[in-house]
């Protein structure tokens, strides 16, 4: 009875789809084993490059820091010390501020100048806005129609009056 188990599962075996995908799976994890280090090499650039130039940044940004919060940052020996900043340092600080203050003052000033003339200019020579329509009590109906519509051609108006229920302004 085992002799039979045996030989059936051994059919099942060679019958099975298993083992023609093996020699793909092999190349596969031929190709595999061939690309990884390959990537790893050139991860291993990538994270060099990127790792100097942090450090660059680092180094450009420590100065900076260290005017305007008054501590040396040390990333080699992890440490942060303090410096004492004097007036003139302070001085010049505000002043920067300040500059930047009223040069952002000065240009919401001009846009709002240049928006208001823009809006003048419009209102003198746009066709649209040259004069207000006037409006009407429209007869026959509780709404407001444009009156030049209505003296225009008044017949027509009556004609549509009971067809055209959407005619109104309001």
């Amino acid at each position: 009875m085992d002799g039979l188990i045996n030989t059936a599962s051994h059919f099942l075996l060679r019958a099975s789809t298993l083992l023609e995908s093996q020699s793909t799976m092999d190349r596969f994890t031929d190709w595999g084993s061939s690309f990884l280090p390959s990537l790893q090499t050139m991860m291993d650039s990538v994270i060099n490059w990127l790792v100097s130039l942090i450090s660059c940044l680092g180094a450009k940004i420590n100065p900076i820091l260290e005017k305007f919060t008054g501590y040396t940052f040390n990333v080699k020996d992890n440490s942060c010390d303090e410096v004492g900043i004097d007036g003139e340092t302070w001085l010049r600080v505000a002043g920067a501020v300040g500059v930047a203050v009223v040069a952002i003052l000065v240009v919401w000033f001009l846009w709002k100048m240049i928006m208001l003339i823009f809006r003048c200019f419009y209102r003198c020579y746009c066709r649209c806005c040259r004069r207000r329509r006037k409006t009407m009590t429209a007869p026959g109906r509780n709404c407001r129609i444009f009156r030049d519509n209505f003296e225009r051609n008044p017949r027509d108006y009556f004609r549509n009056l009971r067809n055209d229920q959407h005619a109104c302004l309001v």
